[in-house]
This record gives C-alpha cells, structure tokens and sequence, in this order.
C-alpha cells in the first residue's frame, strides 16, 4: 500500500482535531461540574456558594478586601464611608462614558438610516431622542444597582 504525502498529513491533521476536540470538551465538562456542584452543594449564600471561576465582577474581591480590613480594625467606617463615595463617583464617570460611546453608535447607524432613505431625518432625530432617553434610564437604574449592592455587601 503506497501512501503519498497529502494523504498522511490530511490523516494526521483530522486525528489531532479530533483529539483537541475531545480535550477541550472534557475540560468544559470538569469546569462546567466544579462550578454546578459548588452551586448545588452551597445553598446557604455564603461565600463559598459564589463561581470559582476567573470571570467572577473584581469588585467583589474589592468589597471582601475591605471587609476583612475592617473586621480586623484596619479600616475605619470613616474609610469605608470615603472609599464607597469614590466608587461612586467612578461608577458613574464609567457608566457616562459608556453611554457616550453607545449614543454614538447608535446615532451612526440611525445616521446611516437616514442616509440611505431607510426612514427620514424628522425620524431619525426622534429616534435619537428616544435613545437617549432610554440610556439615560439606563444609566440610572445601573447607578443606583451599585449602590444597592453595597448596601446589600455590608448587610450581609
């Protein structure tokens, strides 16, 4: 049997993308069971009963920081107090600036619309004010998510 040099490295080629593919989907099983069975062991909401997983918000690691340093008497409530209104402060500068790039986009696409007669410039502009409106809502109800969350941190 004479083999030739694109038949053994087709061969080769499909056999390694098999084998990664079964690789890759017995690690998603292993990282999908750690993270249901922590999820289905802990039903007490306690620490242990958050994702291990490395895609978890930073700001928790923030909040339980500060709540160690506090519980050991290293933060004052006058330091948690100053670092809860920066985090405030900051919040709300990122979501601001997060509604600009939004409102620009869609103001590109609404401006697109309008250039290639998909509807009018009278409902395009009022398209735009009804995004704006909607992100200023939405900037809102985000802003005040984080304060509730914080509220909901120290409570616990």
């Amino acid at each position: 049997m004479k083999f030739n040099k694109r038949k053994v490295t087709s061969i080769l080629i499909a056999t390694s993308i098999t084998i990664t593919g079964f690789c890759l989907n017995s690690m998603n099983s292993y990282a999908d069971e750690i993270t249901t069975s922590t999820y289905e062991n802990n039903t007490d909401n306690s620490k242990t009963n958050r994702c291990p997983c490395p895609g978890r918000r930073g700001s928790n690691f923030l909040r339980e920081s500060m709540d160690e340093l506090q519980e050991h008497g290293e933060l004052t409530d006058e330091d948690i107090k100053n670092i809860d209104e920066y985090m405030d402060k900051e919040r709300a500068k990122k979501n601001a600036e997060i509604k600009e790039e939004i409102y620009k986009y869609e103001c590109e696409k609404i401006d697109a619309m309008v250039s290639q007669k998909v509807i009018t410039k009278a409902k395009g502009d009022k398209l735009k004010s009804a995004v704006k409106e909607n992100l200023d809502e939405f900037e809102a109800e985000m802003n005040s998510r984080g304060k509730e969350n914080r509220k909901n941190n120290k409570s616990k």
